[in-house]
């Protein structure tokens, strides 16, 4: 076969094979070997039969094509293709599974090529499939059926926070304000109002699907799918053998399962889809340097961490040289880059709040809100909201070598997780390393520096693979505090270097590939696996792991939903459990009052709140519900003094300030 006319069913290269046939068992839809004369040259062609006019001409044209070719007399016929052949595997046409293909392709062709201009309909199979569209179709039909299941789950843990209780996202009418510049110069007390982009889909979900969880899961999984064909195209593009292996690799590894189906942490995802069409237009040179700037513009605006694609498409360059970015378009490239960073910061750093590492207290929240919050949805509402606890790792914040070296081992976390998987594991913390002779510091150093000896030593793909994590990887690297310095949804844009690099070393040999079949089935049992853990909150927090690779916060959440499932002996036991972790957790030993007061157990339910109290100096609450339950005993002396250090903390609680005009 030659040419490219019969995309995306036949590539050049591949070895077709025809029968001669009847004319009576010719149908529409056929593929049909016929003469044509090119150049002067009699040769034959790979055509679809799409119509028999009525003097029995048959009427031809390629499936990339948009223009039939001039009629064939019946008695021209050579033969009807019924089979071919590609990289030594042979389809049958013939077969259930070969009809499938066909008809899939024929579909294909007439959606997206029979009606538009040909240049459109083959820079479309271009950019989406390149070679294998039978490869393609199977990585992004494995994306979807994986994650399948997520249809039935409802929304879970963040979703509570950024989805359903946040009003923006309610009224699919703020499409309209995204669009509005005005939205972008001023601060407008929006929930991931840093985040346009990703509070766009979330709008576009209400539009499309309502208030449905299932709508909210389907998006997330289509797009999770389009990423997955998208790391397969750019395999494609920088000529991986094992193409189709990364592509399957992004589809199917469990790592990347809290990024999906956690519709708060779609961002992720968003930001990876944007990085990727960056990557894919930069190899087209200057001439798609407008699309570039655009993709890395839009994927700041889904999450920070596209930041690193200018060093990305270096590094592509790097290793893959197209020789159309010079010196002189490679500075202009530059420039753009700086412009949109530039841009984006002047708009990010005002409106991005981090409560937790002492970026905003309280009181500076709660007046933000009180001027802003309501007004900006046109709810008439004010929103009180708290400070977290300190967690129990906030010393990093401030030792910058505890943090170094803590993040050293964070390091070797991540590279475990991309090799072997597992089970779900909600809100991981960190293994504080307090000194070099701790195991997780020496072995996270070790991968360290392997991985930085393979970007220089290893073949390309593979080489580029470790390049791309260890840039991906920079922004949670620690150089800016986190309030959670390790969480799985991170890895979801490394995990595109960490497809390149399983590509690279598992792509050969029978051996070699049934060593990546079974990973690849190890995966997608684990994935399977996490699924139904995100049905519910309740499920989620029930499917957690042992303390020690688990945030106190796991155990606070499992207690709340026990408690609310009615067993209160099961959530006191976790909230021990938190607050073994971590003793300075003052909305477990507020909660743990209110269950021991309930429970009648007065003098324990005391002792709770007044820790509670003396741990949040910035927060009104555990003082005011404190206090309300001294009222409720009669102890109207001690309560007034618990509302008026409320109102002292934030003289704007209203609750407070009424209960002290009641009394």
């Amino acid at each position: 076969m030659m040419g490219d006319s019969m995309r995306p069913l036949l590539e050049e290269g591949d070895d077709v094979f025809a029968r001669r046939s009847e004319l009576d068992t010719i149908m529409v839809g056929d593929l049909l070997v016929v003469p044509c004369i090119y150049d002067g040259v009699r040769k034959l062609i790979v055509h679809r039969l799409v119509k028999i006019d009525s003097e029995g001409n048959f009427h031809l044209r390629g499936d990339a094509r948009s223009v039939l070719d001039a009629p064939v007399p019946p008695e021209e016929l050579v033969g009807k293709v019924v089979s071919y052949r590609r990289d030594g595997l042979l389809v049958d046409l013939e077969s259930a599974l070969g009809r499938c293909w066909n008809l899939t392709a024929k579909l294909l062709a007439g959606l997206c090529l029979g009606r538009p201009p040909e240049r459109l309909g083959r820079i479309f199979f271009d950019l989406l499939f390149g070679v294998g569209p039978t490869r393609a179709v199977v990585v992004f039909l494995s994306a979807c059926g994986i994650y399948a299941g997520a249809l039935s789950n409802g929304f879970v843990w963040d979703d509570h926070i950024l989805v359903t209780r946040n009003e923006f996202v309610s009224a699919p009418s703020n499409l309209i304000r995204l669009l509005d510049p005005q939205f972008y110069l001023e601060k407008q007390g929006v929930l991931a109002q840093s985040r346009p982009v990703f509070l766009a889909s979330l709008l576009l979900d209400r539009l499309i699907f309502g208030a449905a969880a299932w709508g909210a899961h389907l998006s997330s999984v289509v797009l999770h799918a389009c990423n997955a064909l998208l790391v397969y195209r750019l395999a494609l593009a920088f000529s991986v053998p094992g193409a189709f292996l990364a592509g399957l690799f992004f589809s199917l590894h469990p790592a990347l399962s809290e990024a999906v189906l956690g519709i708060s942490f779609r961002a992720d995802p968003l930001a990876a889809f944007f990085c990727l069409l960056g990557l894919l237009l930069a190899r087209r040179g200057p001439r798609g340097l407008v699309g570039i700037a655009a993709c890395f513009a839009l994927g700041l605006l889904s999450k920070p961490s596209v930041a690193v694609l200018p060093l990305l498409i270096f590094g592509a360059e790097f290793y893959w040289p197209t020789g159309l970015w010079d010196r002189r378009r490679g500075f202009w490239a530059v420039a753009v880059f700086a412009a949109v960073l530039a841009v984006w910061f002047t708009f990010f750093i005002p409106r991005f709040r981090y409560s937790g590492i002492g970026v905003d207290r309280f009181d500076v929240q709660a007046e933000m809100d009180l001027k802003g919050g309501g007004q900006s949805f046109d709810s008439g509402k004010v929103r009180y909201v708290f400070d977290p606890s300190p967690p129990m790792w906030d010393a990093i914040y401030s030792d910058r070598h505890l943090r170094a070296r803590t993040m050293i081992g964070v390091f070797g976390d991540y590279f475990g997780l991309l090799v072997r998987g597992g089970p779900v594991i909600v809100d991981r913390a960190p293994h504080l390393v307090t000194d070099f002779i701790d195991h997780r510091f020496f072995v996270g150093l070790i991968l360290l520096l392997v991985t930085l000896s393979g970007v220089f030593v290893l073949p390309p793909s593979t080489a580029f693979g470790l390049f791309f994590i260890l840039i991906a990887l920079l922004p949670v690297s620690g150089i800016a505090p986190l309030y959670n310095p390790i969480a799985e949804r991170y890895l979801y844009l490394p995990a595109i270097g960490a497809a390149f690099v399983f590509a690279g070393l598992f792509w050969g040999n029978a051996l070699r590939l049934g060593a990546a079949v079974a990973l690849l089935s190890w995966y997608a049992w684990g994935t399977a696996q996490r699924v139904p853990d995100w049905k519910s909150d309740r499920t989620l927090f029930e499917a957690t792991a042992p303390p020690d690779t688990q945030s106190p916060r796991v155990f606070y959440n499992r207690a709340k939903e026990r408690w609310k499932a009615g067993n209160p002996v099961a959530a006191y036991e976790d909230y021990k459990v938190a607050l073994r972790m971590h003793p300075r957790y003052a909305e477990a030993w507020l909660n743990v009052g209110t269950l021991l007061r309930a429970s009648g157990k007065s003098v324990k339910a005391e002792r709770a709140y007044k820790r509670a109290v003396s741990l949040s100096p910035h927060s009104p609450l555990p003082a005011f519900v404190f206090g309300k339950w001294l009222a409720e005993r009669g102890e109207k002396k001690r309560a007034k003094a618990l509302f008026e250090k409320a109102v002292e903390i934030y003289p704007h609680y209203e609750p407070a300030v009424l209960r002290l005009e009641a009394m």
